[in-house]
């Protein structure tokens, strides 16, 4: 079976004696996949796991999660945010899990071993805000943050995000924009950026020319991409080493991005000598970050 959540708000629940505050999943010997998108998970309260209790009796249970925010959820006993068990099977990208108590995610010792796999996402405490018993295989993958995300007024349940909260533009880069046609944000509820200033984003941020011998040539492909609202400015590349045998032949010179598109430039490599090359190469544009 397969259950859908998105736009939705999931605040202020109570299950005195039992679990699962905001979310009680169990596949109850079926695989089950539940998926959450844009879901505000918030203030809800049990005994384990005060957001959500995942567990799989007997099949696999997926829970995949993405821009959620899961926050001020309180667990009497254990397990505030995200309680995982028997198996449980979670995908986290671009989510804030801030202020659950008394710990962020929980996992108890058993025989059947959890996977958590976190992407992009804001989790207090980081990596150790997981407490898993040795028993989550955890994948901590990039763009994971522990910073205050500066919420508007959680007191009074409001989680949306400040000008200044660091979970602005620091979704998964890959994923589709905000409205606003900025980076993708972090938790539920993106922040509108207004007239947003230049936004470089260049992949891939690695490119390697493999084996090419000396007199030839090989060409490869960047992209340059600008996410805000204003036009671009980038200065002619620079490489380091200075004498690196590779440039930029299109375009040439300084050039520019238009808001919310992308340009290709093309690399060419073509050695002198023989050996292996490990160079870098320097964008300087009008991004102010």
């Amino acid at each position: 079976s397969e259950v859908l959540i998105t736009n939705s708000a999931i605040i202020g629940n109570m299950a005195p004696n039992g679990c699962g505050g905001g979310i009680y999943a169990d596949s109850l010997g079926d695989p089950s996949r539940y998926v959450l998108n844009h879901v505000n998970i918030c203030d809800n309260t049990t005994i384990l796991g005060g957001g959500i209790f995942i567990k799989s009796s007997g099949m696999v249970n997926v829970l995949e999660m993405t821009n959620v925010t899961i926050a001020s959820n309180t667990a009497a006993d254990i397990g505030g945010g995200l309680y995982l068990s028997r198996g449980a099977r979670v995908v986290i990208t671009n989510g804030i899990f801030w202020n659950n108590t008394p710990q962020q995610v929980f996992a108890p010792r058993q025989n059947d071993i959890n996977f958590l796999l976190i992407a992009y996402s804001n989790m207090e405490g980081g990596e150790d805000g997981i407490e898993d018993n040795h028993n989550i295989d955890i994948q901590w993958l990039d763009g994971n943050i522990d910073a205050d995300p500066l919420f508007a007024n959680p007191d009074e349940g409001d989680y949306h995000l400040t000008e200044d909260s660091p979970c602005i533009d620091a979704g998964d880069p890959e994923h589709e924009p905000d409205p606003d046609g900025t980076l993708a944000d972090m938790g539920a509820f993106y922040f509108h950026q207004e007239n947003p200033d230049p936004d470089i984003y260049i992949t891939p941020e690695r490119i390697r020319f493999g084996l090419i011998g000396v007199g030839q040539r090989l060409d490869e492909t960047l992209f340059v991409r600008n996410y805000g609202g204003e036009i671009l400015h980038v200065q002619v590349p620079v490489f380091v080493p200075e004498n690196a045998p590779v440039r930029v032949v299109d375009p040439e010179g300084e050039f520019e991005v238009e808001p919310q598109s992308e340009i290709s430039l093309i690399l060419r490599y073509a050695p002198d000598e023989q050996g292996v090359l490990d160079a870098v190469m320097r964008l300087q544009s009008d991004d102010p970050d």
